[in-house]
């Protein structure tokens, strides 16, 4: 009578999904290495724009957006948008230095802007502006034909222009969820 001999071959349950993650957790970390090292951050940025656009009760797009003289866009969705999380791209440098000289020609860096008014149910905007040693900030609630603050809510439509942020927003339902170490 032949001894019937059985090898077991023993592995991990499911590894192959294991490998299949450990794979794509890779592939996140090496994309966003790349696109932090595609879109540096300057060390000491001549020009630095930002918006920040705040939630409200309905569907405002919530977002956090920054532009740097080397062309660098740094775009952070947090709501109603469809690009969640950290967003990093390049315009050309010489819009930024465009949209710089606006801000400058147009007084932004001047004038002092101050929303004092109680609203419920409607956005902030808060812009800011550091071009040379100059700098400014700007808060103001955002309300359609709002006469006080035409000249800041021109701005902000060309911030936004400027760093295309249209592609991020899209129609407002999270489509892409950001993965970025920074």
């Amino acid at each position: 009578m032949a001894a019937n001999h059985r090898t077991e071959t023993r592995y991990l349950p499911n590894s192959g999904w294991l490998l299949v993650a450990v794979a794509v957790v890779l592939l996140c970390v090496a994309q966003d290495a790349l696109t932090i090292w595609q879109f540096p951050i300057p060390t000491d940025p001549s020009i630095v724009i930002h918006l920040t656009r705040t939630n409200c009760f309905v569907s405002c797009p919530v977002y956090n957006l920054s532009l740097y003289d080397n062309g660098t866009v740094v775009f952070e969705g947090a709501k109603n948008v469809s690009a969640i999380g950290p967003w990093r791209s390049r315009v050309d440098p010489r819009r930024v230095a465009e949209l710089a000289g606006r801000i400058e020609r147009g007084g932004f860096l001047d004038n002092q802007y101050e929303d004092s008014r109680q609203v419920f149910d409607v956005p902030e905007a808060v812009v800011s502006a550091k071009i040379g040693s100059r700098e400014n900030t700007a808060r103001h609630f955002v309300r359609p034909a709002d006469a006080l603050f035409t000249s800041l809510q021109d701005l902000e439509e060309d911030i936004d222009a400027t760093a295309d942020t249209a592609r991020w927003i899209g129609n407002g339902l999270p489509t892409r969820v950001g993965y970025s170490a920074f």
